[in-house]
C-alpha cells in the first residue's frame, strides 16, 4: 500500500469465488484500504498500521456481495 487510501477494485469474479489480498504497509505506515461496493466486513476488521507490517484478507463473492473474514497481522522480518 503506498498512498494515503488505496482503492481494491476487483473485476470479472465468478459467483461463489473465493480469493486471499495481501496488505502490506510501506516504510510511512498508516495506509488505508477501500474495499469494493458491496463488501460486508466482520465486526472488529481493521488493516494493520505499522510499519512494514503484511496483513491477508480472505473473501468470498456470491455474485452480489463479497464477506471478507478477518484480517491476520504478519511482521515478517
Amino acid at each position: 500500500v503506498s498512498q494515503s487510501r488505496y482503492v481494491i477494485s476487483i473485476s470479472n469474479i465468478s459467483p461463489n469465488s473465493f480469493g486471499v489480498i495481501f496488505f502490506k504497509q510501506d516504510s510511512t505506515g498508516n495506509r488505508l484500504v477501500s474495499l469494493p461496493a458491496g463488501s460486508l466486513k466482520a465486526s472488529g476488521w481493521a488493516l494493520s498500521t505499522g510499519v512494514d507490517q503484511l496483513d491477508s484478507a480472505n473473501f468470498y463473492y456470491d455474485g452480489t456481495n463479497y464477506y471478507w473474514e478477518a484480517i491476520t497481522s504478519k511482521n515478517y522480518t
